[in-house]
Order: structure tokens, then C-alpha cells, then sequence
């Protein structure tokens, strides 16, 4: 009734519809069954997006022979138990896709019962973190993704040289790694691992917590963890890595050497007093590094984390810099260079009491900085915190900030000026 109430009401629209669906059927193609795809579109497709749920709602594909070449399969939990201990289920689940080892991914992890690998080998993704009764994974070297975290009877590795992705970490037994130099992805963190000379090659590698020594053969290593290597002395050789993580090498005294590293994280190096040759880095973290006194060649640094860095005191080179953390510097008292940074920490700087050179960042951190009085000037701040800025009391200015936290500022009064602020916290 309600169609042929609009249709004579209306006519015009009924003919401007008929018009513009017959135009439709000459230009646009006809609809494709997906049914119909070649194979090989859907198996691209599904390199993009995940057409499991989308079979089980398509008869044709959830019985036909185009799911087995689309599916991923997730065994877990008993399914995965399952498959490790019945060759019949293994068999029948390898029936369900047309390659098990781009499409099988099998969860085992803590299950003390694992100790025979040997039939695992042909499946993409294989998690047997903290199976610490496994010893033998020589039948392993196909899988694509192997996590063996924890796996702390593993010794001999060499036979996974083909192995893209290698979870390695906590396995305190292991030997050597000289035959993983193929290996793109390799975590080898709190491993007993010493000797990497052979891992030249290796694209991301973590040997975090490692007592390694020597890494003058990881200089082509893109993305390299060493942190917490604690007997790390020289690092000379790493000026090429791309993303370099030294955080907690405490031993560490020049670092002169790398002026090409993109990202570095020199965090808790306690021991560094010399960044000068430091600037070209772009995202640069010497977090709680407290002998470091002279940052002036640091300007043209985009990231740079000064947090705790108590003993600076000039920071008149560092107004270029994008993100500026300085939470914690507490013998600052001289922003006035820093009105053109971007984002700007100063939380704990209880020695600043002039913010008015500020007015232009656009994420302003001054929380616990208990010294400050003077607000007014801030109005134009996007992000703005006070939180515990107790002699503050007045606020009338900053009405057109729109995230602004004043939680702890128990001196204020009156806070009439802020009903358009977006985000608001108000002290309790």
C-alpha cells in the first residue's frame, strides 16, 4: 500500500527510478558469483582478508574444493592436543586445506605432554612455548612461524635454518646458533647464547638479556635488541642498524659510532656522559641516563626522552626538536627556547615557574611542577596538564583548551571560564 501510495503521489520519481535503473543495467557490469572466481583470485583475496566465516556462510564454498586452497585453520587447546596425538585426526585436517603448510596453525603451548615433534613439521605457525619436555625439533625446519619459548630441553637448533620467524628466547640450554643465519625474524632473549657471529644476516634479532660480547658481525641486522647485554662494551660496528635498542647496557661509555642509527634507545645507560655525535638520530631515548650534562647538539633530533636526565640544565638548542620529554630534570628552570616544540614533557621540573614563551606547543605536560603560578599565557595549548600544580589558582585564560587536566589543583576556585573545554578534569 505504501508503494502505490508514492507511486501516484509521486510519479516523476517513479519514472526518474525506471531511467536511472536501465541505465544501470547497460553501464555496469553483471553481477559475479564468487563462486566463480578463478582460485588463485581467492586465494589473493585471502592473503588481505580472513574468508573463513565467509565459507561457512556459502554452501558451495564450504563443500566444494575451493575452501581447502582459502581456510586458515586454528587448532587450539584440545583440537591442537588432538592433532598432536591422533594420526587419524592429522590426516583428516590436512584433507581440509590444499596447503597445510601455509594454512595450519597449531597452538601447544604448555603442554608438558609434547615431547615427539616429529609429525608437527608440516603446518605455518607452531606454538610450543614452555613444552619443556621437547629435545628434538630437527623436523621442524618448514614450519614458517615457530614459537619455542621456555623450551628449555632444546639444545640443537641448526636444522631450522628455514624457519622465518624464531622464538628461541629463555631457552637456557641451547648451544649454538651458527646455522639460523637465514632465519628473518630470530628472538633470542635470555637465551644461554654467547657467540653470534654467524647472524649477519638476520633482518630483526633479539638478544636482549644475553651475555653476549662481541657483535662487531650484526652491523647489517635491521632491527637489533640488545638491551640489559650488560658486558657489552664496544658497539662500534652497529652504525648501519636501523633500530637499535642498548637500553640497560650499563657498561657502555662511547657511542660515538652511531650517527646513522634511526631509532636508539640508550635508556638506564648510566654510565654515557657524550652525545654530541647523536644528532642526526631521529627518535632518540636517553631516559635516566643522569651523567649526560651537554645536550646542545641535539637539536635537530625529531624524538628525543630526557626523562630523569637530572643534571641537565641548558636546553636553549633543543626548540627544533618535534616530541621533547624532559619529565624529571629537575635542575631546569629555562624554557623560554622551547615555544616551538610540538609535543612537550616538563612533569617533575619543579624548578620552572615561567611557561610564558609556551603558549604555542600543542601538547604541554606540566604536572607536579608545584612552583608554577602563571597560566595565563597557555590559552592556545591544544593538551594541557596541571594535574598538581597546587599554586595555581587561576584558570580564566584557558577556556579554549580542549583537553585540560587540573586534577590535584586544590587552590582553585573557580572554573567558569572552562565550559567549553572538550576534555575536563577538575580537582576532586
Amino acid at each position: 500500500m505504501q508503494e502505490h501510495k508514492y507511486k501516484y503521489k509521486y510519479p516523476h520519481i517513479q519514472i526518474i527510478s525506471s531511467v536511472i535503473a536501465e541505465t544501470e543495467n547497460k553501464l555496469l557490469p553483471k553481477k559475479i558469483n564468487v563462486v566463480h572466481l578463478p582460485k588463485d583470485v581467492l586465494q589473493y583475496i585471502s592473503t588481505f582478508v580472513d574468508l573463513n566465516e565467509f565459507c561457512t556462510t556459502c554452501k558451495s564454498l564450504w563443500d566444494g574444493e575451493l575452501r581447502k586452497g582459502i581456510v586458515y585453520l586454528f587448532l587450539r587447546g584440545p583440537d591442537a592436543l588432538r592433532f598432536y596425538e591422533e594420526e587419524d585426526f592429522r590426516t583428516y585436517v590436512y584433507t581440509r586445506v590444499t596447503n597445510p603448510t601455509k594454512q595450519i596453525s597449531l597452538n601447544l603451548h604448555g603442554y608438558d605432554q609434547v615431547q615427539d615433534v616429529s609429525a608437527l613439521g608440516n603446518v605455518h605457525t607452531l606454538n610450543l612455548a614452555w613444552c619443556r619436555n621437547i629435545r628434538d625439533v630437527s623436523a621442524l625446519g618448514n614450519v614458517y612461524n615457530l614459537d619455542l619459548h621456555n623450551c628449555s630441553g632444546v639444545r640443537y637448533v641448526s636444522a631450522l635454518v628455514n624457519v622465518h620467524i624464531l622464538n628461541l628466547s629463555d631457552c637456557s640450554n641451547l648451544s649454538d646458533v651458527s646455522g639460523l643465519e637465514k632465519v628473518h625474524d630470530l628472538n633470542l632473549s635470555g637465551s644461554s647464547v654467547t657467540n653470534v657471529s654467524a647472524l649477519t644476516n638476520v633482518h630483526t634479532l633479539n638478544l636482549s638479556d644475553c651475555g653476549v660480547t662481541d657483535v662487531s658481525a650484526l652491523g647489517n641486522v635491521h632491527t637489533l635488541n640488545l638491551s640489559n647485554c650488560r658486558n657489552l662494551i664496544d658497539v662500534s660496528a652497529l652504525s648501519n642498524v636501523y633500530d637499535l635498542n642498548l637500553s640497560g647496557c650499563r657498561n657502555l661509555t662511547n657511542v660515538s659510532a652511531l650517527i646513522n642509527v634511526h631509532r636508539l634507545n640508550l635508556n638506564n645507560c648510566r654510565n654515557l656522559i657524550d652525545v654530541s655525535a647523536l644528532g642526526s638520530v631521529h627518535d632518540l631515548n636517553l631516559n635516566n641516563c643522569h651523567n649526560i650534562t651537554d645536550v646542545s647538539a641535539l637539536g635537530s633530533v625529531h624524538n628525543l626522552n630526557l626523562t630523569s636526565c637530572c643534571n641537565i640544565t641548558d636546553v636553549s638548542a633543543l626548540g627544533g626538536v618535534h616530541t621533547l620529554n624532559l619529565t624529571g630534570c629537575r635542575n631546569l628552570t629555562d624554557v623560554s627556547a622551547l615555544g616551538n616544540v610540538h609535543t612537550l614533557g616538563l612533569s617533575f621540573c619543579t624548578g620552572v615557574t615561567n611557561v610564558s614563551a609556551l603558549g604555542k606547543v600543542h601538547r604541554l605536560y606540566l604536572s607536579r611542577c608545584r612552583n608554577l603560578r602563571d597560566v595565563s599565557a597557555l590559552g592556545n595549548v591544544d593538551t594541557l596538564y596541571l594535574s598538581g600544580c597546587i599554586n595555581i589558582t587561576d584558570v580564566s585564560a584557558l577556556g579554549k583548551v580542549r583537553v585540560l587536566n587540573l586534577s590535584g589543583c586544590s587552590n582553585l576556585t573557580d572554573v567558569s571560564a572552562l565550559t567549553n573545554v572538550v576534555e575536563l578534569t577538575l580537582p576532586r
